[in-house]
């Protein structure tokens, strides 16, 4: 499994359910139907948008309801991650020693986002390929184990210009920003951002 660097309509309806349930939520998250019914996270809690009154969701809910869509493999729930801003969140993470020294424990794997350029979302990695190749997309995993992940952050600090990484343990996100050349009218380099969500979803692999 290969880093990913692909555009894709954010807006499009969702070809998976979403790859596993967070282990930690942030406000900032954003909970979507395939009705167009959204819910942001703020100070805990999940609040319509816009917000008509009709009451909020708790952590709970939301969890068990894209407990249910994963389990049931409904393409109708969608979790959304907040992006990053200019200044990744969390404790920057200096050195490939650095990160395998960190403990995520009691996550178990993580699923993949990464930063859609047009729209500025992120979206499960899976999604970004069916756009192009839905047969590939069955391919991706929903989740790997924590030893790829680490595996991938490391090609990414080796291999790719100005890598930045860091953990942001409070929402249990791994965050990293790096650049990659590009063939492009006017620019010779796009800003890719890749977030690792924590989950407790049991793959094959260990940690």
């Amino acid at each position: 499994m290969s880093t990913l660097a692909l555009n894709a309509s954010a807006a499009a309806p969702a070809v998976f359910p979403p790859p596993s349930v967070p282990s930690r939520f942030w406000d900032g998250d954003r909970y979507e139907w395939s009705t167009g019914d959204v819910w942001e996270r703020s100070e805990g809690q999940w609040v319509p948008v816009p917000d008509d009154g009709s009451g909020s969701f708790t952590d709970a809910e939301v969890r068990h309801a894209l407990a249910r869509a994963v389990d049931n493999r409904d393409p109708g729930h969608r979790f959304v991650p907040r992006p990053p801003g200019a200044i990744l969140p969390g404790m920057r993470v200096h050195s490939l020693l650095d990160l395998f020294a960190l403990s995520f424990q009691p996550a178990r794997s993580a699923a993949q986002y990464l930063l859609e350029h047009q729209d500025g979302r992120l979206v499960a990695g899976r999604e970004l390929i069916a756009a192009h190749d839905e047969d590939a997309a069955h391919d991706f995993p929903a989740v790997i184990p924590l030893w790829m992940m680490r595996y991938l952050l490391k090609e990414i600090v080796q291999e790719q210009r100005r890598p930045e990484v860091s953990y942001h343990r409070p929402s249990g996100r791994l965050y990293v920003r790096y650049e990659r050349p590009v063939d492009l009218p006017g620019r010779e380099t796009v800003e890719c951002v890749h977030v690792f969500v924590l989950s407790n979803a049991d793959v094959h692999g260990g940690a």
